[in-house]
């Protein structure tokens, strides 16, 4: 019941979903404009430090990232429905007990893939949140 109040009560978003990103991005381009303007209060040596070392950890990060868990922002869900797949490709509806019938290597694969992909989801925010931090700065040096 839960999970289809909360569908319906996003079906008028679903609808107008052209319009909310448009007024989402109106509101975010002057909280942009505002950053913007509050960062050039600082002198402009201390943004172009700043800038560089953010440049160098998203450098690190990005090669880190692809390094460990290789292109997970564009593979998006497909690792996930492979192992669902793969954990369940001889499973007959009603045998549960064969579903979950997982030796303690294959269940410590599973734990593993799963916990790179959280970790790998979390690591792509931060690189956007960093990324985000690098425009802003080179906006502000800019004039």
């Amino acid at each position: 019941m839960a999970a289809i109040r909360m569908l319906w009560r996003q079906v008028p978003h679903w609808r107008r979903l052209r319009a909310n990103h448009a007024a989402e991005m109106d509101r975010e381009f002057h909280l942009w404009r505002d950053l913007i303007s509050e960062m050039r209060a600082f002198p402009r040596s201390q943004r172009e430090q700043m800038l560089s070392f953010a440049k160098q950890l998203r450098e690190g990060m990005t090669y880190r990232l692809g390094l460990a868990l290789g292109g997970v922002e564009r593979l998006g869900v497909f690792p996930i429905l492979v192992a669902l797949y793969l954990q369940f490709r001889n499973w007959k509806f009603g045998d549960w007990a064969a579903a979950f019938d997982v030796h303690l290597v294959g269940g410590l694969l599973i734990w593993a893939i799963a916990l790179l992909y959280v970790m790998g989801w979390a690591l792509v925010g931060l690189r956007v949140r960093l990324s985000t931090y690098i425009d802003l700065l080179e906006e502000s040096i800019a004039d």
